[in-house]
């Protein structure tokens, strides 16, 4: 028998030696070597506790927030009827290390004896943007956009109605300023510009698309172009008009518009600029010197009786205009009053400059005249009264006759509420109502008689700045963007006699937007609105102990807004849509601490934007 062989011995198994830990080299130290060891460890988890959170707290670097900030400070209201566009380039406000160069003032030449200095802000249903892929122009946009963005190519348009000057008049000196809002640049060079377009040259503005405004031949370039090292958020540029251009901008009075056009680069990506297209202290403003003309002026069909006449008359001018034809209009320079009036046109050596939105609210004021009194014909928009109008009209008592004071509005918060407020206001609440792209300014007493229009918008343009300085006038509050939330506005306090001195932050909000302050009498609170919580929420401010209160709750409505003191503190006015869901809102009135509200409105009337009148001169 064959024995198997021997198995063959297997080699012995090597086993891999433990990987010495940190226990086993701190055996190994001595005494001294494990004690710096420890010191070193606590140094490191001294260095993280202090130095870490830094990396991811806000800055709040005052210099960066005030270029990212307006120069010159406003209420800035969001919309709060139409949401802002959906598509509209996010732009994240881009501080530069580089002090950027002073604007000096803008100095208006002294008028000669028959002219006058006029200023104008664009019209806001045809100012804004539009893009090679948009559909739609986006008018009333808060962005003047121009150059390129996410692909596509930007250029932005600004018109004025010039209605208020005659054909003919003289125009000695010419200027826009538009105030930058927020930048982002990809590269360093470009140039931004603005030309003059011809107002005779037809467009379909509200069909626009961004080929068709590219292609209207430009007639001249205004001022000198601007480069991105001059443009900055919070940064006023300025286009002044040469003498020849002086020309060009007195022909466009023939047609009673002038047509701006912004543009930018058109390579490169992500490469534009915006500036600010909306209402308020940093909206675009033009300045003119002057020498208006005169209109010529024909007697026509004396006033309707009534309403009821005036459709008659209507309907008799659709039959003959079916039977003859379109009767050729009348050029600009003519004007029609009714029987019985001057056929002079009355122009003072200094006329007061007509407010720009008195031409976008005559159609409102009409319609509310021929309701109450019977339709009548408006007067050219340069005739004066020889006598002033009364600042106030019963609402049962309105008369046709009554003109609109013309007044300027200073571009600067502090400027405007210096301006006198007439003791007779005192204790009532003005508010805005009507149409809100042309609203009128109505009073009401605090229990919600004897509402009144008023005559003078002014007034309630410089109660709405008063309520934002303090009562001392040491401060003033405003809304702006910050650099952590640039998509959110804050509240802000500044000196408002020492420009860029306290600067202060004092809203925090992630989302939504902190607008409308109004300092309490006792100037030691302000309320304000808050849309954090996505809706607009009247909140408290105590600045003695920096804490806050919400004073209204919206379970189903959506706006809460406008807060105004009452002159003891007690009370506040504001305006609310409850009861309406959206549709329109009404003015009420709250104690201080939120309780107490009561509707002063009748629920037919929308109405919004309270002041709460407080002062005596």
């Amino acid at each position: 028998m064959v024995q198997p062989p021997p198995p063959e011995k297997l080699p012995p198994l090597e086993i891999e030696p433990r990987a010495r830990g940190w226990r086993d080299r701190l055996a190994e130290m001595t005494p001294l070597e494990q004690l710096l060891w420890a010191v070193a460890g606590l140094l490191a988890i001294v260095a993280l506790i202090v130095f870490v959170p830094t990396l991811f707290s806000p800055s709040d670097n005052r210099a960066a927030i005030r270029q990212a900030t307006l120069t010159r400070f406003a209420q800035i209201a969001p919309p709060t009827r139409s949401p802002f566009p959906t598509i509209t380039p996010s732009v994240t406000p881009t501080p530069s290390s580089t002090p950027l160069p002073t604007l000096p003032p803008l100095v208006i030449p002294t008028p000669p004896a028959d002219g006058a200095i006029l200023t104008f802000s664009p019209n806001p249903d045809r100012t804004g943007w539009l893009g090679s892929k948009e559909f739609a122009p986006r008018w009333r946009d808060r962005n003047l956009y121009s150059g390129t963005a996410q692909g596509q190519r930007l250029v932005g348009v600004l018109q004025f109605d010039l209605q208020a000057l005659p054909p003919g008049s003289k125009i000695s000196f010419a200027a826009l300023e538009m105030t930058g809002r927020n930048a982002r640049f990809a590269m360093t060079t470009g140039e931004w510009r603005v030309e003059l377009l011809d107002a005779k040259v037809s467009a379909n503005w509200d069909e626009a698309t961004y080929e068709t405004v590219q292609q209207i031949p430009a007639l001249a370039t205004i001022g000198t172009p601007y480069t991105p090292r001059e443009l900055a958020a919070g940064q006023t540029n300025r286009f002044s008009f040469a003498p020849d251009q002086l020309k060009l901008l007195e022909r466009q009075l023939d047609v009673g518009l002038l047509n701006l056009r912004v543009r930018g680069p058109t390579e490169g990506s992500d490469h534009f600029f915006a500036w600010e297209a909306g209402t308020g202290v940093a909206a675009p403003t033009l300045y003119l010197v002057a020498v208006p003309s005169s209109f010529a002026v024909i007697t026509v069909t004396p006033t309707p009786e009534n309403v009821f006449a005036a459709a008659t008359r209507v309907v008799e001018q659709t039959r003959q205009v079916q039977q003859f034809g379109t009767p050729t209009p009348f050029p600009r320079s003519i004007a029609t009053v009714t029987p019985g009036a001057t056929s002079v046109v009355v122009i003072t050596n200094t006329p007061t400059p007509a407010h720009i939105e008195t031409a976008w609210h005559r159609s409102a004021y009409a319609t509310a005249m021929a309701m109450t009194t019977g339709t009548f014909t408006p007067l050219p928009p340069n005739w004066v009264t020889a006598t002033p109008p009364p600042l106030l009209i019963p609402v049962e008592s309105l008369t046709p006759r009554p003109t609109p004071t013309r007044t300027p509005t200073p571009r600067d918060l502090v400027q405007l509420a210096l301006q006198p407020i007439p003791a007779q206001f005192f204790n009532k609440i003005l508010f805005k109502s009507g149409s809100r792209d042309a609203p009128l300014i109505w009073s009401v007493d605090p229990d919600g008689r004897n509402l009144a229009l008023v005559t003078d918008r002014a007034i309630h343009e410089r109660a709405t700045a008063r309520d934002a300085i303090s009562p001392d006038g040491a401060f003033l509050l405003y809304n702006a963007p910050s650099i952590d939330f640039p998509d959110a506005l804050q509240i802000w306090i500044q000196s408002a006699t020492r420009p860029g001195v306290a600067l202060q932050r004092l809203t925090w909000l992630r989302t939504g937007y902190a607008y409308a302050p109004a300092w309490a009498p006792t100037g030691n609170k302000f309320a304000y609105v808050s849309s954090e919580t996505g809706r607009d929420e009247i909140w408290l401010f105590d600045l003695e102990t920096k804490r806050t209160q919400k004073l209204t709750t919206s379970p189903d409505w959506y706006w809460n807004q406008y807060p105004s003191w009452s002159p003891d503190g007690k009370r506040i006015a504001f305006s609310s849509d409850r009861g309406h869901i959206g549709s329109f809102t009404e003015i009420w009135t709250m104690n201080a601490d939120g309780t107490g509200e009561i509707k002063l409105g009748d629920g037919t009337r929308d109405a919004w934007a309270p002041v709460w009148i407080k002062w005596k001169q």
